[in-house]
C-alpha cells in the first residue's frame, strides 16, 4: 500500500486500532482528507462496528461553512454495518464504490506482449515522473502533465510497506511508461 499526498499532516490521533490477543482486528482511519472515514474490520469482530463508527464521528469528523460532516464509506454487502449507520442517523448516499478481484493459480500465466513492449517492476525502473506521467494520462486528465508530481509520487512510496516489485509497468519503445499497475 502507498502513501496519499492529501494525508500529509493528518494528525494520527484520527487513526485508531483495535488489538485482541496481540492481534489487530480493526482500523479506523481517513484517506483522503479529514471528514471521510474507511473501516477495515476482522469478521470475528463485528460487534466493533459501532464503536468504531462513534470513534470515527468524535476524531475524524470535520466541518465546513458551520456544517458537521462524516462521510463514512461502508461495505455494500456488509448489512449489519449499514444498519449500525442508519440506527446512528447515516443516511445511505447511493454512491457505491465496487472493487473487483480475481484469483490468481499457483502457476501464473505467461504474458505476450507486442514487440517493443515490456513488463517491469517498479524495482527495475522507479521513474516517478513516468510514473506521474502514465497515471495522469490513465485518468483521463489529458496528454501531458500540468504540475510536477515528482514530491507526491516520492511521498506515495514512503510508506513502510509499499513494495516496488507489486507496482508493474508496460514500457513502449520509447521509454515511456504505457500502462501501470500497483498500490
Amino acid at each position: 500500500m502507498n502513501y496519499r499526498p492529501q494525508i500529509r499532516g493528518v494528525d494520527l490521533n484520527s487513526i485508531d486500532v483495535w488489538v485482541a490477543n496481540g492481534e489487530i482486528v480493526g482500523v479506523v482511519h481517513p484517506e483522503d482528507s479529514i471528514g471521510t472515514v474507511y473501516f477495515e474490520i476482522d469478521p470475528e469482530y463485528n460487534d466493533l462496528k459501532g464503536e468504531m463508527l462513534q470513534f470515527a464521528e468524535e476524531h475524524i469528523s470535520s466541518t465546513e461553512d458551520g456544517v458537521w460532516r462524516l462521510r463514512a464509506f461502508i461495505n455494500d454487502m456488509d448489512d449489519e454495518f449499514q444498519s449500525i449507520a442508519t440506527d446512528m442517523r447515516y443516511p445511505k448516499s447511493g454512491d457505491s464504490e465496487p472493487m473487483s478481484h480475481f484469483v490468481i493459480s499457483d502457476t501464473f500465466p505467461s504474458i505476450s506482449l507486442l514487440m517493443g513492449f515490456q513488463l517491469k517492476s517498479l524495482t527495475e525502473d522507479n521513474d516517478l515522473r513516468k510514473v506521474g506521467r502514465v497515471l495522469w494520462r490513465g485518468f483521463n486528465h489529458g496528454e501531458e502533465l500540468l504540475r510536477d508530481e515528482f514530491e507526491d509520487r516520492k511521498f506515495m512510496q514512503s510508506a513502510l510497506n509499499y513494495r516496488k516489485d507489486l507496482s508493474i509497468v508496460v514500457e513502449a519503445s520509447d521509454a515511456n511508461f504505457v500502462s501501470y499497475c500497483g498500490m
